[in-house]
């Protein structure tokens, strides 16, 4: 009760009369905009840096009369006095400054870019010391976009990889390599994943209001890690501001899917998040009552309304030494599918390269509840010295309700439309947690030397108790009574065997990291050496149950005709689960040690960074069965391994003028395999089975960059690159023929792979009405083989390898990003209707069979913001706008995989903002 007492005291002390006060900034004779220019009301706090359009913005001034100035480095400053009595909506104050060739030290008005910014965000670009894009979060915030998965997909070159059928969890994917090349960062430091089997996190568990700035890095420098060979996301959350900040947005929606139809619901409070053995504490001989039978029953309701909310305040304390800001995130949406999915065999033989078809009618129904919060302090201890502490926490949940109909008739009888029918259900619940804290600090040694370290601690976990499949079996017959032989009719059901799985897993990451920083001149030049390292242990672990219940049996033998979930009988058939035998329970550890040293030296218009980064790698698994299924059966329970990589790296930029840069970039990077990707173990899966590889490598890489940037005035952007990628043994998964004509994925290594492209990008405005835009060209290469059984005229069997040259896994040919943007400044209102493309995508390879290839999508997004007073902005957000569906096909073929419809979104809200 004192906190909300206190949040409604400060809420009403700011509810007094203000206004806004708005212009431009121009500079010399040309009327140049004078981007990162400062405008300051004198004997305040207020200020606002000037954008690339040359204008400025400065909220919430209290009624009063004020002297408002402006300073530039090589300008003359200029002061302005206003009175503000609060009635108007915003002041117009234009300034334009006279250049000055003399010595500005006594330019006292000082201030900086915000960090938040579309102008800090093109000047950190500028200023880079490698190819970076970069987005903030006030593009952020006027997107069509929630959460960081989909706002990525703005940037070039990169895409974003979905789960199938709107299951959850989206991975970026940077010019066409897959989410495992690339690394996820969160303030610097690698984030632990809360998945089983990878490395990466899924980013569309991150709300975007708890963002600052994203980093997409496509170059990496000696101090970065080299556990990136596309590149790598740094998700940079927000910090303290220097003057008082109060956020507050909340917004409702709905999904067009379920205004079609309804929403597929179940008992998730019936859910045991334990299994049987877990809540014995041993393994026990479980018994049909053990196994809870409300979770089972789906049934048809209308979708409640999406809805997000987010509250942030942030301020400085003890005379500005003392920084805050906490930012809380709430997001909970209803979405899901209508769509078909067809269970593919290879076939392995060369003259059949036909598909057998399972053909599935599928609906899906899914909530996913977001919960995000983000903590930071810093203290500034003395001029020298500062420490700082942040924290991200991120809570997932996500349950799932899946109706699929087996309509393939594969045992079709002699009259068309009939056979045997399934109808399964599935429902799964999965919670996820992910939380990174870092402790650190920043120490001026000398003038010259700096020290920084950080200490990191992040924990990635999920639980996904009683993953539960029912399957329902009947005829589609010839009904006996009709004397024609043609009418068609349904018998009764039959259950089937129905799965119960429990899993649970955790990742959790302890680092240290140390830089070391001396800045002499050399020459008359500047000069920067850097040294660091950084270590970091990891541990792993999976445990999983899972049962199987067979229906019971009447007493003449029969199977029970099914009359519902809550009255079936069924028996267990491993009574004892498989927690004790599970190949897929693991326990894992992995421990990095990496240094480096980078010099960076400016020679007037030419800056050369360059230097080398070491890290050695130590790994050690674990399982609890032996691989004594597969061939040899001496394969190991557990393996360690220990590998160092050399990583040299040079980046040089050139200023061909203060607006134009010149980049050319080359660095080493690496990718290395999950622990799990090494597990000997086979892996019997719902659809696919999987087997490690002991021998599987990591991959390597050589990466070059080349690209020309323009930053024009009025918000004037030009960029236009060229990138080439050499990867040794690049890891794709790929069929193993272990004994007859068992099939089962492995991932292995595919010798060497080449992928180059080309990037531009482009903004131009043209008075309120802007474009900006962004094309990738990608294509990659990989020397692969196909193997299959030919007989011949004798009937003699053989096996014969064709080589062939395909894409990467994941790699998209042409990318394109195109958005229309309107803003009237005076009126406070905002447009942006955004396009996206995305090329023929390779999303499932075979090395048995044709590959499936996901077919070209485009979408459309509409964003819409308009300010209601000083305070108050109304606020819209309208994605999928085409309806565009997501399309799996067989290679060449018009052969359909699957297909998932999702429809178009709606999302209207209302933000508060004292900034």
């Amino acid at each position: 009760m004192k906190l909300l007492r206190t949040l409604f005291l400060l809420l009403l002390a700011l509810s007094g009369r203000a206004a806004t006060i708005v212009g431009r900034v121009t500079g010399g004779p040309a009327r140049e905009n004078l981007i990162g220019a400062v405008v300051v009301v004198q004997g305040t706090s207020l200020s606002a840096p000037v954008d690339a359009a040359g204008h400025y913005e400065i909220r919430h001034v209290p009624a009063g009369r004020y002297v408002v100035g402006v300073s530039f480095v090589g300008y003359r400053q200029e002061a302005k006095s206003v009175s503000i009595r609060g009635t108007e909506e915003a002041v117009t104050l234009d300034f334009s400054l006279q250049a000055q060739a003399q010595d500005l030290g006594n330019v006292v008005v000082t201030g900086k870019l915000s960090r938040e910014e579309d102008a800090a965000s093109r000047r950190t670009e500028h200023t880079a010391d490698n190819v970076l894009n970069v987005i903030a979060a006030r593009a952020i915030e006027r997107s069509p976009d929630i959460n960081v998965a989909n706002v990525l997909t703005r940037v070039s070159g990169v895409t974003v990889q979905r789960q199938a059928g709107g299951s959850g969890g989206a991975y970026a994917v940077i010019r066409g390599m897959e989410p495992r090349y690339n690394n996820t960062l969160v303030n610097g430091v690698k984030i632990a994943s809360p998945d089983a089997q990878s490395r990466f996190i899924p980013l569309d568990i991150i709300p975007s209001d708890l963002i600052q700035r994203i980093e997409v890095h496509k170059a990496l420098l000696p101090s970065m890690e080299g556990d990136a060979i596309g590149g790598t996301v740094n998700i940079v959350t927000k910090t303290a501001p220097d003057t008082t900040l109060l956020l507050a947005t909340g917004s409702v929606g709905y999904g067009q899917l379920f205004l079609d139809r309804k929403w597929s619901w179940f008992d998730k409070a019936a859910i045991q998040q334990q299994s049987p053995n877990e809540r014995a504490g041993q393994v026990v001989t479980s018994q049909p009552g053990d196994f809870s039978r409300a979770n089972l029953h789906v049934s048809p309701k209308q979708a409640p309304a999406n809805s997000t909310a987010g509250l942030t305040y942030g301020r400085r304390f003890l005379n500005q030494r003392l920084g805050f800001i906490a930012a809380a995130s709430w997001q909970d949406q209803y979405f899901g599918s209508n769509g078909t999915f067809a269970e593919v065999q290879p076939q392995l033989n060369e003259s059949r390269q036909n598909v057998t078809l399972v053909s599935a009618p599928r609906l899906t129904s899914s909530h996913q509840r977001n919960v995000g919060l983000v903590t930071h302090v810093d203290f500034v201890i003395n001029p020298r010295n500062k420490i700082g502490w942040h924290n991200l926490l991120l809570l997932s949940d996500f349950s799932q309700a899946r109706t699929s109909t087996d309509s393939s008739l594969v045992d079709q009888h002699t009259i068309a439309g009939t056979g045997t029918m399934h109808d399964y259900v599935r429902t799964l619940t999965q919670r996820q947690l992910v939380e990174n804290a870092k402790l650190e600090g920043v120490h001026e040694l000398r003038p010259n030397l700096l020290l920084d370290w950080a200490a990191v601690a992040t924990e990635g976990r999920e639980r996904a108790p009683d993953w539960a499949t029912v399957n329902l079996v009947y005829l589609l017959r010839v009904d006996p009574s009709d004397p024609t032989g043609r009418r068609i009719q349904r018998t009764q059901s039959f259950l089937e065997p129905v799965d119960r799985l429990w899993r649970h897993n955790d990742n959790r990451d302890l680092s240290g990291l140390l830089n070391l920083t001396y800045q002499p001149t050399l020459f008359g030049q500047n000069l920067e050496l850097k040294a660091g390292g950084l270590y970091r242990h990891t541990t792993r672990y999976n445990r999983q149950d899972d049962y199987t219940l067979k229906p019971a049996l009447g007493a003449n033998g029969a199977k029970e005709v099914f009359t519902g979930i809550e009255t079936a009988s069924w028996e267990v058939y491993n009574t004892q689960g498989t927690a004790a035998r599970d190949p897929s329970n693991y326990d894992g550890t992995e421990d990095i040690a990496a240094g480096y040293g980078q010099a960076k030296l400016e020679l007037g218009a030419l800056q050369v960074l360059g230097g080398v980064r070491v890290e050695s790698t130590s790994q050690h698994f674990t399982t609890l069965q032996k691989a004594d299924i597969l061939t040899d059966p001496g394969h190991p329970d557990n393996f360690a391994v220990t590998y160092q990589d050399v990583l040299p790296s040079l980046h040089l930029r050139y200023a061909l003028t203060p607006s134009q840069n010149l980049r050319l970039s080359y660095f080493a990077g690496l990718t290395r395999p999950s622990l799990v990707e090494k597990n000997p173990n086979l892996n019997v899966g719902p659809n696919n089975s999987t087997v490690g590889n002991l021998n599987l490598r990591r991959a390597t890489a050589d990466n070059f960059d080349l690209r020309y940037e323009l930053y024009a005035s009025n918000e004037g952007l030009f960029t236009v690159g060229t990138f080439y990628k050499r990867i040794q043994d690049p890891i794709e998964y790929a069929y193993l023929q272990v004994t007859g004509s068992q099939l089962v994925l492995q991932p292995q290594n595919f010798g060497t792979a080449n992928n180059y492209g080309a990037e531009v990008v482009a903004t131009k405005y043209f008075g309120n009405i802007g474009v900006t835009g962004n094309y990738t060209y990608v294509n990659s290469s990989i020397h692969v083989s196909k193997t299959y059984n030919t007989t011949d005229a004798a009937g003699n069997t053989s096996q014969v390898t064709l080589p062939l040259d395909r894409p990467l896994q994941g790699q998209a040919r042409n990318i394109a990003n195109v958005s229309l943007l309107y803003r009237a400044r005076p009126a406070r209102f905002y447009a942006q209707l955004s396009y996206q493309f995305t090329d023929r995508t390779l999303q499932v390879v075979n090395s048995a069979g044709p590959d499936y290839y996901q077919q070209p999508q485009s979408f459309l997004a509409l964003s819409l913001e308009k300010g209601l007073s000083r305070r108050f902005t109304a606020f819209g957000k309208f994605n999928n706008l085409l309806n565009t569906p997501a399309t799996l096909k067989v290679g060449t073929s018009d052969l359909i995989v699957q297909r998932d419809e999702v429809r178009a979104d709606y999302l209207l809200g209302l933000r508060y903002a004292l900034r």
